[in-house]
C-alpha cells in the first residue's frame, strides 16, 4: 500500500525496565545521547521524510508511557534498534507497540539482529529486521514503502511475508562516511543526558567506524569489521555544532581507536586550534598509540582525558586475547598524558577462559599500578559473535544453542561468565575486591580531593547521582 511521506519514529528503549532480570542497566554512571538513533534520523530526514525520535531510556518511560507517546505521533513506520543485552526489552515493547498500532511498520535493526536475524524475527511483532549498518537500508525502506513497492529483497534486510522471511543480499559496509547526513541530535532530548564523570551539557561524537584489530573477546559483526573514517572538515563541522549550537562542555568520543590514524589526529587538533573551538573532550584508543607529539597536540586542542583498554595484567592471557599491546610504551604514554593534565581512565577484565585467580589478582595488582585516575573491570562474557564465544562451543565448554534460543525469546536463566575455572560467587568477590583496592588506596582519594575538575563540576556531579539514583528507583 502506497504511504505518501511515511512518519517514522525512532525509539531507544528503556534499558532499566528489566523484562529480564540479567539484563538490567548496570551502567549507573550516566546516560548517553542515542547516537546511533541520531544518524538514523540524521539519514532518513535528508531523504525527505518527516522522523521523531523517543528515548524512552533517557525519559525513563515505561511501556505504557512509551505506546502514549507514540501514538500521539501516528506513525506509519516505527524503528527500533537491540543490542544482545537489551533484546528482550526491545521484544516487549514492540509486542506492546503492535497492539496498540496494528497497522504500523516495525522495523528493528542494530547489532543483535545482525547475528541472529532469522531467530529474533520469530518475534512476529517485528516486520523488518535491518543487518548491518542501517544508515542508507532506512532511507530506501521508506522511499519502497512511499512508492508501494516490495521491500522485500532490499539488501541487508530480512522481510515477513506471511510465514516466510525473505532475507535481502548482504550490504557491504558503508565506505563513505562523509557522505552522510549529520546526526540528527537536535531531535534528542539533550538536556537529559547526564553523568557523573562529565560537565553538562556534553555531547557524544564518533568520527570512526570498526575496528582493524581482532580482539577474541570484541564482535565486530554489526560493522563488518572494516576500520573507516570521517574526513577531517567534517569531524571538525560537527565539533562547530556541538560548540556553537549546543554550547557543549565536553565532547564524548566513542570511537573505538581516536588515534589510529596519527595524521588525522593532528589535523583534527590543529583545525581545532585554528577555528578557536575551546570545548573539552575526551577519547577511547589504545596506549600504545598515544606518542608525545599526538599527547601534546591532544591536549593544545583541550583534549580532558584518555579511556584505554588494558583488560589483563598477565601477559599470558593478553596473548589469549589476541590483545597486541605494548605495555610498557603504554604505560609511559599514561604517565605523561597526566603530566599533561588529562585524566586517565584504563578498562580491565576478570575471568577471561583460562584466567586462574592468581592472574586476576595480577591484573590487579597492575591497575593499581599505572597511573590511571579511573579504573573499570567487567567479567567476561562470551557474547555471540565473538570469537572466545566460538572457541568455547567447539571445546563443548558452552552450552551450543544459548544465544539462538534467547534470541527466541526462550531463556534458560542468565548465560554465565566465560570463565570455566572459577565461580560466578568468586568472579564477583574479585571485581568488588578490585575496585576497593583501587579507589579505596589513599594516592586515588587524595587525587580525587585536590582535583580541580572535581570540585569544578561537584554541584552539576552530585544533582546527577540523585537523578540517577531517583530513575533507579522509579
Amino acid at each position: 500500500m502506497m504511504v505518501e511521506r511515511p512518519r517514522l519514529v525512532l525509539i531507544r528503549v528503556n534499558e532499566g525496565l528489566g523484562i529480564h532480570p540479567f539484563l538490567r542497566e548496570t551502567n549507573v554512571s550516566g546516560v548517553y545521547p542515542a547516537l546511533g538513533i541520531a544518524y538514523l534520523a540524521g539519514a532518513a530526514r535528508a531523504a525527505g521524510f518527516p522522523v521523531s525520535v523517543i528515548d524512552a531510556h533517557a525519559l525513563n518511560l515505561d511501556l505504557e508511557g512509551l505506546a502514549g507517546q507514540v501514538g500521539e505521533l501516528r506513525p506509519d513506520v516505527i524503528g527500533l534498534t537491540s543490542t544482545t543485552f537489551n533484546w528482550p526489552v526491545v521484544a516487549a515493547v514492540a509486542r506492546s507497540l503492535r497492539a496498540a498500532m496494528p497497522d504500523a511498520t516495525l522495523i528493528v535493526g542494530g547489532p543483535h539482529l545482525s547475528l541472529y536475524p532469522n531467530e529474533s524475527m520469530e518475534e512476529r511483532a517485528f516486520d523488518v529486521a535491518v543487518i548491518g549498518e542501517g544508515d542508507l537500508v532506512l532511507p530506501e525502506l521508506l522511499a519502497q514503502l512511499a512508492a508501494g513497492d516490495e521491500i522485500a529483497g532490499i539488501p541487508g534486510t530480512v522481510v515477513r511475508r506471511g510465514d516466510d522471511l525473505v532475507q535481502g543480499p548482504a550490504r557491504p559496509p558503508i565506505v563513505d562516511l562523509d557522505g552522510l547526513a549529520l546526526p540528527a541530535i537536535d531531535l534528542l532530548p539533550m538536556d537529559r543526558y547526564r553523568s557523573l564523570t562529565l560537565p553538562r551539557p556534553f555531547v557524544s561524537m564518533v568520527t570512526s567506524r570498526g575496528c582493524p584489530y581482532r580482539c577474541r573477546f570484541c564482535s565486530q559483526a554489526y560493522v563488518g569489521g572494516a576500520h573507516r573514517e570521517h574526513g577531517v572538515e567534517r569531524v571538525l563541522e560537527e565539533i562547530e555544532r556541538a560548540v556553537h549550537t549546543y554550547h557543549a562542555r565536553e565532547i564524548v568520543f566513542f570511537d573505538e581507536t581516536f588515534t589510529l590514524n596519527r595524521k588525522r589526529v593532528l589535523a583534527i587538533c590543529e583545525g581545532m586550534l585554528a577555528r578557536n573551538l575551546k570545548v573539552g573532550w575526551n577519547i577511547r584508543t589504545r596506549a600504545d598509540l598515544l606518542d608525545d607529539e599526538v599527547l601534546l597536540a591532544l591536549r593544545d586542542a583541550g583534549c580532558a582525558g584518555v579511556h584505554c583498554g588494558i583488560e589483563a595484567g598477565s601477559e599470558r592471557i593478553r596473548r589469549l586475547m589476541n590483545k597486541k599491546l605494548d605495555l610498557e610504551t603504554g604505560m609511559r604514554a599514561l604517565e605523561r598524558a597526566r603530566r599533561l593534565g588529562m585524566e586517565t581512565r584504563g578498562y580491565f577484565m576478570l575471568g577471561y577462559p583460562g584466567e586462574t585467580r592468581e592472574e586476576i589478582e595480577e591484573t590487579i595488582r597492575l591497575s593499581c599500578q599505572l597511573p590511571l585516575d579511573w579504573a573499570s573491570y567487567t567479567i567476561t562474557i562470551a557474547l555471540p559473535g565473538t570469537d572466545i564465544h566460538s572457541d568455547l562451543l567447539e571445546s563443548g565448554q558452552w552450552e551450543g544453542q544459548y544465544w539462538r534460543e534467547y534470541s527466541r525469546q526462550h531463556f534458560s536463566g542468565p548465560p554465565g561468565y566465560a570463565s570455566r575455572t572459577l565461580e560466578a560467587e568468586e568472579l564477583e568477590a574479585l571485581l568488588r575486591r578490585a575496585y576497593r583496592r583501587f579507589y579505596l588506596r589513599p594516592s586515588t582519594i587524595g587525587r580525587k580531593i585536590v582535583s580541580r575538575r572535581l570540585w569544578r563540576e561537584l554541584p552539576s556531579v552530585f544533582g546527577t547521582g540523585v537523578e540517577l539514583l531517583k530513575q533507579r528507583r522509579r
